[in-house]
């Protein structure tokens, strides 16, 4: 078979692909919005959204913990006011608020990797780069499996422009966690970027089979 046919089954496999990330951005706009999409942040969820979803309120302490019970963090009731008042400060897209509260936090109750995940994850929609990264790797020598922390800091490494760290660890917690299916999007269009079409459209199915899109409509591309 002719090597512009391969490719060109590549590339018709891939643009196939992507129709369903659509429904997968949507869905990541509409929840925690963990996941940075088109290099932008999240802002946190509307009000609508916010009373639709009482349940499960759209923070990073819900997308990026190794497991809780629900109670304060670090056991103390000064511990959980300094994570809600993250929290609500990341509601607010009040990202240096966030930060602030985030590092008393670590700093009343430092065993407690959750914290230390927060704190990334507000550095990194705050824009600072190397705290997140430094917290994410705080947290991880309390909770080295945790795929929630591994994931956070492979996207602090991609809004940095450092994607061959952040395809290592996403590698790293798609092999933890096959059915990630937004790990496994983001490592494709990581692909993609440095030209492996190939892994690329393994990545993007595998996501694609995990998650079914249910929108039709095209979506490229979907990380930047």
């Amino acid at each position: 078979m002719p090597h512009g046919r391969i490719n060109g089954g590549l590339v018709n496999k891939i643009l196939g692909v992507c129709f369903f990330f659509c429904s997968l951005t949507l869905l990541v706009s509409a929840g925690a919005q963990t996941f940075e999409i088109n290099g932008q942040s999240s802002t946190g969820p509307s009000q609508k959204q916010t009373k639709k979803s009482k349940k499960a309120p759209a923070t990073a302490a819900t997308a990026e913990q190794s497991g809780s019970s629900g109670g304060a963090w670090g056991g103390s009731i000064e511990a959980g006011r300094y994570a809600r008042a993250a929290e609500d400060a990341l509601k607010k897209a009040n990202y240096p608020a966030a930060i602030n509260y985030a590092q008393h936090l670590t700093q009343i109750a430092p065993n407690d990797p959750r914290n230390w995940f927060l704190l990334g994850y507000s550095g990194r929609l705050g824009g600072k780069g190397q705290l997140s990264l430094d917290a994410y790797q705080r947290g991880l020598t309390l909770a080295p499996q945790s795929v929630e922390g591994l994931s956070g800091m492979a996207q602090t490494y991609m809004r940095m422009g450092r994607a061959e760290e952040a395809k290592k660890l996403l590698l790293q917690v798609i092999a933890a966690n096959p059915k990630r299916a937004t790990d496994l999007a983001m490592a494709g269009e990581l692909f993609m970027q440095s030209g492996d079409m190939a892994q690329a459209a393994n990545l993007l199915e595998r996501s694609e089979s995990v998650n079914p899109p249910r929108t039709t409509k095209p979506c490229w591309p979907l990380f930047i």
